[in-house]
């Protein structure tokens, strides 16, 4: 199962969607609208959708969960809560296990919202959450990962936890055993030279921004 959040920012979702089998597709406020216009299902609404232009959501949607616009936590949060609740993991369409979450219009003009959707892949570290765009690839690791050569051609590293250290081989710029500081911009825009390039890390969380 492929949990595939749609935000109310920038729409790169149009242009990006590519059907899974086995996904279940999340509308976040105006992210409903954007399924809609694709003509696609909206296995869940959540959010106070004080920027939908939807009307009569509730018909259009499978599931509906509605929150005031004053709260503590944003939209997306309450859509990682929602889909992760013990309650909603009983959900028959869940029963299988998620592959992954791929958020979708979370980094656009705001960026107060991309801000805050990087700390929601810190905090949620333990999920599989990916960040995309038409430009860039976003997600944390903390243990020693292979990179390829793709459609990417740079490749940034920046530490969210203290004394993170960091080899790199098979990149255009290699390090060994270098502590990477979380304020630390060294490992910006690296690529990978080699058919494989791997990470290796003490087992801290790296923000990995792969970019065209």
């Amino acid at each position: 199962m492929i949990i595939k959040i749609i935000c109310a920012s920038n729409d790169t979702f149009t242009r990006l969607y590519k059907h899974d089998d086995e996904e279940f597709l999340v509308g976040v406020d105006a992210g409903v609208d954007v399924l809609i216009k694709n003509r696609l299902p909206v296995d869940l609404a959540i959010g106070d959708f004080d920027s939908s232009k939807t009307k009569d959501i509730k018909t259009k949607v499978r599931e509906m969960a509605v929150y005031p616009a004053h709260k503590s936590k944003s939209d997306l949060e309450l859509a990682i809560n929602y889909v992760f609740s013990p309650e909603f993991q009983q959900h028959l369409v869940l029963k299988r296990a998620v592959e992954k979450i791929i958020i979708y219009n979370s980094t656009g003009k705001r960026m107060d919202h991309y801000r805050a959707t990087m700390n929601l892949l810190v905090r949620y570290t333990h999920l599989p959450i990916e960040v995309v765009d038409n430009h860039n690839f976003i997600y944390l690791v903390n243990s020693r990962t292979v990179f390829k050569k793709g459609k990417f051609r740079y490749i940034s590293f920046f530490a969210v936890d203290p004394k993170t250290i960091v080899s790199l081989q098979g990149f255009k710029y290699d390090l060994t055993n270098y502590e990477l500081g979380q304020y630390d911009n060294l490992c910006l825009s690296n690529e990978i030279v080699e058919k494989e390039a791997i990470l290796m890390t003490n087992n801290k969380k790296i923000l990995v921004i792969q970019s065209e």
